[in-house]
């Protein structure tokens, strides 16, 4: 058993004791925590920090720039002023080091997810034409999605767990698309309006009874339905990357520490500082808090479709575009996952995109449909071949084998023709005189003791089957 994490021997053979030989980000980021009351005397925040980082384009600087510190530490508490940060100083020093590789992205798994939505989204469009939507959009900021479900405190990301790319939850997608809904129905002035907004709100996203309570959100917003559970007519799919994404490290700096936390005076000469008071303040601290995002510039395929009670019905179309248009607004006007206000999350609908990605994807459609056109031909042809060589006989086959041969082949056939069958001797001298009487002349003009051997073996063959060359 591993004495850092609490994992069976052979698993972490195979991950390597601080999990340094571990490639897939989604392992990373979603499983491989290091638990604080495993490590003994140390909390587990920089070795889970390090994992983090390991996800991100230029982590492994960080990494080992924090090694580096470690290092540093070490011989800072060496005098012994702070046994246990000594203790922490040494774990990192010793740790940080072997995880200092990051996985870097393989383009070919890059490319292959990328090709795996476009497809997703040819599919929805070619078999759900009428009862599903699908658009393209370009990320015009970082987004930071999934920040709560890391491992350290507000440093997560939702990942891919097969390929371990970003990906944004379909939950997300249609929470974002019930805010933007919500502040268009607010935004509304005109009664009858409003009531048809909120109607066609409750129809797309869904409803539950307590939205309809005193302090329910309906109520709050003017309805004055009565009660029900209500499941949304339209779907919100995650959204997966069409075209090349990377993760990169963010951060956040925490300035005045001790005014959020307090400090009891450890070190010496520093004096305590009540937390919330106005001395921490004034304590400048540096302290940088890593997270992952995504860069921007990334694009993101987008899926809606209807849910099956709800295609046969004749304001079908509309439902989807409602749902369209609230979603592009949470996207484009509101931003989607965490620090929206902050300019994380935002994105740009990209028409020409969608146009190309469809072109694209057309062209796919065809090579592989031109690829089994010739893969059938060629199935086709080797049928009729087979069928004609049955139809053969073995004279004719044996013929015909003989025929195709490369000169060196067929002079070490005729050398070896006391060892073939009957029908095969017969049939290598008629194609000798019909086909290759060249050769034949040439080795009976040799000198050669391998050529008159050879030409000795044909005259005696030839009498035995009556053939006259």
């Amino acid at each position: 058993m591993n004495r850092r994490m609490p994992i069976a021997s052979d698993v972490a053979e195979l991950v390597g004791d601080y999990g340094e030989r571990i490639e897939n980000r989604s392992l990373l980021l979603e499983k491989f925590a290091v638990p604080k009351e495993w490590l003994d005397f140390a909390k587990g925040d920089d070795l889970n920090r390090a994992s983090l980082l390991r996800i991100c384009e230029g982590g492994d600087a960080l990494i080992a720039k924090e090694a580096q510190q470690a290092k540093a530490n070490v011989r800072r508490w060496s005098d012994g002023r702070d046994a246990k940060r000594l203790d922490v100083a040494k774990l990192n020093a010793d740790i940080l080091p072997r995880l200092v590789r990051t996985k870097e992205d393989d383009p070919s798994v890059v490319n292959l997810r990328a090709a795996h939505s476009r497809r997703l989204m040819d599919l929805f469009r070619r078999s759900r034409r009428d009862h599903s939507i699908c658009f393209s959009a370009r990320l015009e900021a970082p987004l930071a999605i999934n920040l709560a479900e890391g491992l350290i405190q507000n440093a997560g990301m939702a990942l891919d767990r097969l390929f371990g790319l970003p990906f944004i939850p379909g939950s997300a997608l249609k929470g974002c698309a019930r805010h933007a809904a919500i502040a268009e129905i607010k935004a509304e002035s005109d009664p009858a309006r409003k009531q048809a907004l909120i109607d066609r709100f409750i129809t797309v996203f869904g409803c539950a009874t307590n939205d309809f309570d005193s302090k329910g959100l309906l109520r709050r917003l003017g309805h004055q339905g009565e009660k029900r559970d209500f499941r949304g007519a339209v779907t919100f799919l995650p959204a997966y990357p069409v075209d090349e994404v990377r993760i990169a490290v963010d951060v956040v700096t925490v300035h005045t520490p001790f005014y959020y936390t307090g400090n009891k005076g450890r070190r010496p000469g520093e004096r305590d500082i009540p937390k919330g008071s106005a001395a921490g303040l004034r304590e400048e601290q540096l302290r940088p808090n890593y997270f992952p995002v995504v860069k921007a510039g990334g694009a993101f395929g987008f899926i809606l479709a209807l849910s099956p009670n709800h295609q046969d019905k004749a304001h079908a179309g509309d439902l989807l575009n409602s749902a369209r248009h609230w979603l592009e607004s949470a996207l484009t006007l509101h931003g989607i996952g965490a620090k929206t206000a902050a300019g994380y999350g935002w994105f740009r609908l990209d028409p020409e995109l969608d146009q190309r990605l469809a072109e694209e994807e057309a062209a796919e459609q065809e090579k592989a449909r031109a690829e089994a056109r010739r893969a059938a031909e060629a199935a086709a042809h080797e049928e009729a071949e087979r069928k004609r060589q049955e139809s053969l006989s073995p004279e004719d086959r044996a013929k015909e084998s003989f025929t195709h041969l490369e000169d060196q082949d067929f002079a070490a056939a005729v050398n070896n023709l006391a060892s073939l069958e009957a029908v095969e001797q017969k049939a290598l001298l008629l194609v000798l005189r019909d086909s290759r009487r060249d050769r034949l002349k040439r080795w009976s003009k040799s000198k050669k003791p391998s050529d008159q051997k050879r030409v000795g073996l044909i005259e005696q063959f030839a009498a035995q089957h009556g053939i006259k060359l």
